[in-house]
């Protein structure tokens, strides 16, 4: 018998363009002081417990690889998810437009009947000039299941892009369904490690 400290648990994977600054949003999110960014070299992994609506949530966070020659090795990642977190760079249009393109690969790896819910970063608003305008963003919102947020990861301190963390688990917390497969529901108490693989998955927790 093992015995936890969480109900559910969550998988939710970054995905953007290489130096749009997903690693910083991750390594924020994971408390990870660095002075500097490398290249994400396939994916990177954490996990966090979080209290979403008086559940106490275990997310499991993969950072992904923006650049091309990843893309068949990582889109397995975009299975089974409960949310997705789709960064680009305010000051890089084309980022932007390649949203669309992962938004794509998103809802062709999805092997649930519903559209899993999208937190959209726009990182570096510190900076100038500002290469996406706000109508294109709300046009690439419009009739999706999509929170959008504009972050500095060199300015914003963590306690800002933290509330934006945890609206975005209770947005998945609240569209749950008992169809998904991307959420796990686990005994409150503890999990047989014969039985945890029968167990019934419910929408988005996995």
């Amino acid at each position: 018998m093992i015995y936890c400290n969480y109900e559910y648990r969550y998988k939710i994977v970054l995905m953007g363009d290489s130096k749009v600054g997903k690693s910083s949003v991750f390594n924020k999110l994971n408390n990870v002081v660095s002075c500097t960014t490398a290249t994400t070299i396939g994916v990177d992994f954490c996990s966090l417990i979080k209290n979403i609506r008086g559940k106490n949530i275990k997310v499991c966070l993969w950072d992904t690889a923006g650049q091309e020659k990843f893309k068949v090795m990582i889109r397995s990642y975009f299975r089974e998810l409960a949310g997705v977190i789709l960064v680009f760079d305010l000051t890089d249009h084309l980022s932007f437009e390649n949203t669309k393109n992962w938004i794509k690969l998103l809802e062709f790896e999805n092997k649930c009947d519903h559209e899993h819910p999208i937190l959209l970063l726009g990182n570096k608003s510190d900076k100038v000039p500002i290469d996406v305008s706000s109508y294109d963003i709300e046009k690439l919102c419009e009739g999706k299941n999509m929170i959008y947020n504009e972050i500095s990861c060199k300015n914003d301190n963590i306690i800002t892009l933290e509330k934006i963390f945890v609206s975005f688990l209770e947005r998945i917390n609240d569209n749950s369904n008992e169809n998904c497969k991307g959420i796990q529901n686990y005994n409150r108490d503890s999990i047989d490690i014969l039985k945890s693989t029968n167990q019934k998955k419910m929408c988005c927790m996995y």
